[in-house]
C-alpha cells in the first residue's frame, strides 16, 4: 500500500517536472509568497505577547526551560 502510495507520487512529480508553465508556478509561487510576505510584516514589531507554560513535568530541566523563557 505505502510502495504504491510511493509510486504514484513520484509519476506524478515526474508529469508536473516536465510541464515547464507548471514547473515554474511550483518553483516561482512559494517564493512570491514569501516575499510579500516578508515585505507586507518587516517593518512590524510585535512586543510583551501574553504566553502561558503549564509545567506538568515539574522536573528540573523543565524549571530550567521555563526561567530562560522567562528571562527573554
Amino acid at each position: 500500500m505505502l510502495r504504491q502510495l510511493i509510486l504514484i507520487m513520484k509519476r506524478e512529480i515526474r508529469h508536473m517536472w516536465r510541464d515547464k508553465s507548471l514547473r515554474l508556478i511550483l518553483l516561482t509561487g512559494p517564493l512570491l509568497g514569501l516575499l510579500l510576505f516578508v515585505g507586507v510584516y518587516s517593518h512590524q514589531r510585535v512586543d510583551n505577547i501574553q504566553t502561558a507554560i503549564v509545567d506538568l513535568d515539574k522536573t528540573y530541566a523543565s524549571q530550567q526551560i521555563i526561567n530562560k523563557l522567562e528571562n527573554t
